[in-house]
């Protein structure tokens, strides 16, 4: 979803150059910093001055370093008017200053194209109309992080511009700790494990994430055995980075593909007869499909209150749909 910026109305954006992003020419780092502004855009505002690194004007060319000071003003962007809709929200956490979101499968984070409403933006807009943070722009207010549409779990949202600033800093810098529980095909031979394979966009399939080996963004992913079954395993997945799918793409490269993951699995939908059986035998009849969606759950997220200087762990409970799979695999 793209919209035009609104030149008239700017918001002032400072931040620092972490280390881990240093080195990019500047109008690219800028552009995969706010995704719904153009490379075009940004490359126009620093070729005009309104881009100042450390106080100075540069070219767009420039290569950012570590502990460059950033400093402009970005427009507002011209869009349809998000509509507040009624949704049950479920709050793990409250406060004057962050809220943590238990969002169920199915949902999507925020409006893009195809997905105007019934996303978990407009719910947030009825649930705490003007209470967002407006750091990620107007089209995601609050939204600090996400998750896929189907995969479940704690969500994490600002109420403020400063509790927002300080909590994706701690993203970017790699400080808070996400757990994610996944049901897979096939058992690992050891109980820990690492994969580190660069992610980046499908070449044929926009819908798509790839292992790139050239061109690709680092991601690493550990991952630890909790269950196994007969065919199947119970894993805790601990991301050390954040690149799209990742989780999902790292599983489906070594072989370990996630239940019902359509996108990365080939099948949308885990039946009970696929307990003991191999993948791609005929489905009974009379079977209903124990998951319909991607067996992937944000367990557990821990992170540094933003206001309050304190460590937190918020801790989502295991839906219903991956609980009665469980007990399926477990009786077996």
């Amino acid at each position: 979803m793209r919209f035009e910026p609104n030149f008239e109305i700017t918001t002032d954006q400072e931040f620092v150059v972490q280390a881990r992003v240093a080195g990019r020419r500047l109008d690219q780092y800028l552009k995969a910093r706010y995704k719904d502004y153009s490379r075009t855009l940004f490359t126009r505002l620093i070729s005009e001055g309104k881009v100042l690194v450390n106080g100075q004007t540069v070219r767009p060319s420039y290569k950012t370093r570590t502990g460059d000071e950033i400093s402009f003003g970005l427009p507002a962007l011209e869009r349809p008017y998000l509509k507040p809709e009624p949704m049950d929200l479920a709050i793990l956490h409250e406060d004057s200053w962050l809220v943590a979101i238990n969002k169920p499968p199915g949902i999507v984070m925020h409006p893009s194209r195809g997905h105007q409403g019934g996303t978990l933006v407009n719910g947030l807009l009825h649930h705490f109309q003007d209470n967002l943070s407006s750091v990620r722009s107007e089209l995601r207010p609050g939204i600090i992080h996400r998750l896929d549409r189907d995969t479940s779990g704690v969500v994490l949202v600002a109420k403020n511009d400063q509790a927002h600033w300080k909590l994706a800093a701690q993203f970017e810098n790699r400080t808070v700790k996400k757990e994610y529980l996944a049901l897979i095909w096939r058992l690992p031979e050891k109980d820990d494990f690492e994969v580190d394979l660069p992610i980046g966009k499908h070449p044929a399939n926009k819908d798509k994430m790839a292992i790139l080996a050239k061109g690709g963004k680092e991601a690493r992913t550990r991952f630890h055995i909790l269950e196994r079954y007969s065919r199947q395993a119970l894993i805790v997945a601990r991301p050390q980075t954040g690149r799209t799918h990742q989780i999902r793409l790292h599983l489906q490269a070594i072989g370990h593909p996630i239940l019902a993951d359509e996108q990365y699995s080939g099948s949308g939908a885990f039946y009970p007869h696929e307990i003991n059986h191999i993948r791609g035998t005929p489905i009974p009849s009379s079977e209903s499909p124990l998951l319909q969606r991607q067996a992937l759950h944000a367990h557990r997220i821990t992170f540094w209150h933003p206001i309050l200087d304190q460590d937190m762990t918020i801790e989502a409970p295991i839906p219903e749909d991956i609980l009665t799979t469980l007990g399926n695999l477990r009786d077996r």
